[in-house]
Protein backbone atom coordinates (compact mmCIF):
# COMPACT_ATOMS: atom_id res chain seq x y z
CA UNK A 1 0.00 0.00 0.00
CA UNK A 2 1.48 3.36 -1.05
CA UNK A 3 -0.57 6.35 0.14
CA UNK A 4 0.03 9.68 -1.58
CA UNK A 5 2.65 11.90 0.01
CA UNK A 6 0.44 14.99 0.27
CA UNK A 7 -1.59 15.97 3.33
CA UNK A 8 -5.04 15.55 1.70
CA UNK A 9 -7.28 13.36 3.83
CA UNK A 10 -10.84 12.90 5.07
CA UNK A 11 -11.46 13.87 8.70
CA UNK A 12 -14.21 12.61 10.98
CA UNK A 13 -15.13 14.63 14.06
CA UNK A 14 -15.88 12.81 17.31
CA UNK A 15 -16.69 14.19 20.74
CA UNK A 16 -13.89 14.36 23.28
CA UNK A 17 -15.54 11.68 25.43
CA UNK A 18 -15.78 9.30 22.44
CA UNK A 19 -12.27 9.90 21.09
CA UNK A 20 -10.46 7.40 23.34
CA UNK A 21 -12.96 4.51 22.92
CA UNK A 22 -13.09 4.98 19.12
CA UNK A 23 -9.32 5.20 18.66
CA UNK A 24 -8.72 2.31 21.07
CA UNK A 25 -11.00 0.09 18.98
CA UNK A 26 -9.23 1.14 15.76
CA UNK A 27 -5.78 0.49 17.24
CA UNK A 28 -6.94 -2.91 18.51
CA UNK A 29 -7.88 -3.65 14.88
CA UNK A 30 -4.23 -2.85 13.96
CA UNK A 31 -4.96 0.09 11.67
CA UNK A 32 -1.95 1.61 9.92
CA UNK A 33 -1.17 5.08 11.26
CA UNK A 34 0.29 7.42 8.61
CA UNK A 35 1.07 10.48 10.75
CA UNK A 36 1.58 11.45 14.38
CA UNK A 37 -0.58 14.28 15.68
CA UNK A 38 1.27 17.56 16.13
CA UNK A 39 -1.67 19.94 15.87
CA UNK A 40 -4.43 21.24 18.10
CA UNK A 41 -6.87 18.77 19.54
CA UNK A 42 -6.85 14.99 19.65
CA UNK A 43 -6.28 13.23 16.33
CA UNK A 44 -5.56 9.76 15.03
CA UNK A 45 -4.37 9.61 11.41
CA UNK A 46 -4.95 6.22 9.79
CA UNK A 47 -5.19 4.47 6.44
CA UNK A 48 -8.27 2.54 5.41
CA UNK A 49 -7.78 -0.89 3.77
CA UNK A 50 -7.57 0.77 0.33
CA UNK A 51 -4.89 3.23 1.45
CA UNK A 52 -7.13 6.30 1.79
CA UNK A 53 -5.89 8.75 4.42
CA UNK A 54 -8.35 9.35 7.26
CA UNK A 55 -8.33 11.32 10.49
CA UNK A 56 -10.38 10.88 13.65
CA UNK A 57 -10.40 14.31 15.33
CA UNK A 58 -11.77 15.89 18.49
CA UNK A 59 -11.62 19.67 18.75
CA UNK A 60 -13.56 22.77 17.90
CA UNK A 61 -13.24 25.60 15.42
CA UNK A 62 -12.57 27.96 18.33
CA UNK A 63 -9.72 25.81 19.71
CA UNK A 64 -8.22 25.47 16.21
CA UNK A 65 -8.32 29.25 15.63
CA UNK A 66 -6.76 29.95 19.04
CA UNK A 67 -3.99 27.45 18.29
CA UNK A 68 -3.33 29.01 14.88
CA UNK A 69 -3.10 32.48 16.42
CA UNK A 70 -0.44 31.34 18.89
CA UNK A 71 1.40 28.98 16.50
CA UNK A 72 0.48 29.76 12.86
CA UNK A 73 1.35 27.35 10.07
CA UNK A 74 4.26 28.44 7.91
CA UNK A 75 2.89 30.67 5.16
CA UNK A 76 -0.51 31.14 6.83
CA UNK A 77 -2.22 34.34 5.69
CA UNK A 78 -5.18 35.64 7.70
CA UNK A 79 -7.88 37.17 5.49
Amino acid sequence: MHPSQDYCHIAFDVSEENFEPVTKKLREAHVVEWKQNRSEGLSLYLLDPDGHKLEIHSGSLQSRLESLKSKPYQGLVWL
